[in-house]
Parts: C-alpha cells; structure tokens; sequence
C-alpha cells in the first residue's frame, strides 16, 4: 500500500525545504516537484467518466470497475514507478550532505514527500490516486509570503506585484484549508512556517509522529542552509495592496489562527498597487 507525504501550501512557505528534511529521514525519499500529478488526476477521473459513460455497455463499468479501484490502481502504478526509480543507493548517498536523497545505503526508503505546492489544488485526486497518504500544510503569514514573491528574482524567478503575490497565497491556502475540514484528522495536519523556523526540532518531531515514522536527527540537517531564498531586501516595509484582497487576507487569517498581516495596508488605488514590494 503507497503511504506518500504531500507537503501542501503556498509558494515561498518552505514547502521544499521541509520537503528536504524529512526526506533525509531513513524512510522517506524526497522527489522534485511534481507538477504532473494534478493534471494527471484530473485526467484520469475524466477517462473513467468516458470508460463508464454507458453503464453495463461500457468498457470499465461493464466489468465492474468502480472509480476508486481505478484510481487506486493508477496510484499503485505511480508508486511503484517511483520506488523503482530512485537514484538511490548507487548514485546518491552522502551521509554528509545535508540534502542527500539517501544518508546510508541501509535506508529503506519506502515512502516518499512531495512538496509541489500546485498539489494543494488537487488534494482530492491524490487521496483518490492514493487512499493512504498524508498531508502537512505548511502555513506561513501572508505578508511575508508576499515580501519573498515580490523579490522572486533573486533566485531567477520573476517578480511578483504585491497584488499578485497575495492573490496567490490566497489561491494556495484557500484550497489548504478547505482540506483540513474535508479529510478526517489523521490525514492532514497543518505546521506553521513561523514554529518550523522557531522551533524546529518541535515541530519535526511533530510531523514524523503525525506520519507515524520515528524521529530522526538527520532530519535537521537541511535547516542550518537557506535554499531558494528570496529574502526582501527590506523587511520591515509596508506592503500596499488592493483594500478586497487585504480584507480577505485578513479574512482566511482570523480563519486560521494567524496573527493579522499588520504590515499590510489596504489601498483603492490599483495602479499603486502596482509597484513591486521593495
């Protein structure tokens, strides 16, 4: 039975380097991002609506096949391709790197994390696609979300406008949380960015009993090294951006417990809020 880990969240929440650390763990092999499980998923679901459409006269449901064995299967095949093609032990062990794939040659290695963050628009075909796995929503404040988008560019990205850069976290954590109510507890747990970066042995310690793996140091490795870091150049300064999105910011954040983005102001003029966040 495939047991993968989604890391889920907006973008410059520090979905990858969580995704890092726990895939130094013996039993989690950390992937790249996968884009293609969204698009995929939906695909599928489309291609059982086709294989089913004339009941009794057609291909799947003549034989039987109800949607959730089929994408079960599918999801089965995926894990299996992924375990069977990982770099590992021949080509990435290095107990000294601290974003090793694998630490030992001994590490089993038989889960695997994905920190995609477009995967939070598509939690219910991955838990179509895989019935057992689990999801950590890595949940950072808005402002600071905004401030890293908005200096994308120091890691080769583009730079986001600040209404952009909220309408994106907003995109993101929307979906999020509509997954936390819909999926039953042991499925999903939500870890913010703000403990991860404070706290970290915590709130690692946290994520691996959640996923029911035991604790390992290794796992702290990665945090010691910024990786795609897009600091602002100054992060104090105020963000202006469109009054509605500020409200709804505002809105999701009462929602999820976070303190309110102080650092944030409304404005009307949409042309202001066209500057990039210094």
């Amino acid at each position: 039975m495939s047991r993968p880990v989604f890391v889920i969240g907006s973008p410059r929440s520090g979905t990858s380097i969580l995704t890092w650390s726990l895939g130094q763990h013996p039993n989690l092999y950390p992937l790249e991002e996968t884009v293609w499980f969204g698009p995929f998923g939906r695909a599928a679901e489309k291609a059982f609506e086709i294989g089913s459409s004339r009941g009794e006269f057609s291909q799947l449901s003549g034989m039987g096949v109800t949607e959730e064995r089929f994408m079960r299967g599918l999801g089965a095949a995926i894990d299996t391709l992924i375990l069977e093609h990982r770099s590992w032990p021949e080509h990435d062990v290095a107990e000294d790197n601290p974003f090793a794939r694998a630490r030992r040659t001994g590490d089993p290695k038989q889960r695997w994390v994905d920190g995609t963050p477009e995967n939070s628009h598509c939690v219910s075909q991955l838990t179509a696609l895989f019935p057992e796995a689990r999801f950590i929503h890595l949940l950072r404040d808005p402002a600071a979300v905004v401030r890293s988008l908005g200096n994308f560019d120091r890691v080769g990205g583009e730079p986001q406008q600040a209404d952009d850069a909220c309408r994106q976290w907003l995109r993101h954590v929307k979906p999020c949380l509509d997954a936390e109510r819909s999926l039953p507890p042991e499925t999903v747990m939500r870890l913010a960015h703000a403990d991860l970066d404070s706290s970290p042995e915590p709130s690692l310690r946290r994520c691996l009993e959640f996923l029911g793996e035991p604790w390992s140091a290794d796992c702290l490795k990665p945090l010691g090294h910024r990786i795609n870091s897009s600091a602002p150049r100054d992060p104090e300064a105020t963000i202006h951006v469109d009054a509605n999105l500020l409200a709804e910011a505002r809105s999701i954040c009462a929602e999820a417990g976070l303190d309110p983005p102080d650092s944030m102001v409304g404005r009307e003029d949409s042309e202001a809020s066209r500057e990039h966040v210094a």
